[in-house]
């Protein structure tokens, strides 16, 4: 997990876990507010394809329209 994340949140419960990384409930101090943060282990990446689907994940996500059963992006930096 970067410094810059750990610096700007407050990493709370892991709340999920999958193939590449670790969902995490985190706290925004500054916003007062809950997010979720997916953080990623690349060295866990096998190949060219896995590293596709990783870039192309959030350019997706920016596409979907507003759904409550899909989270919502926020830059973390």
């Amino acid at each position: 997990m970067s410094e810059t994340l750990k610096n700007k949140y407050q990493v709370c419960e892991e709340i999920g876990r999958g193939r590449f990384g670790v969902i995490s409930q985190c706290f925004s101090p500054t916003k007062n507010s809950f997010f979720t943060c997916k953080t990623i282990e690349k060295s866990l990446l096998a190949d060219q394809a896995d590293r596709d689907c990783l870039e192309k994940e959030p350019k997706v996500m920016l596409f979907l329209p507003p759904h409550p059963n899909i989270l919502e992006l926020h830059p973390s930096g």
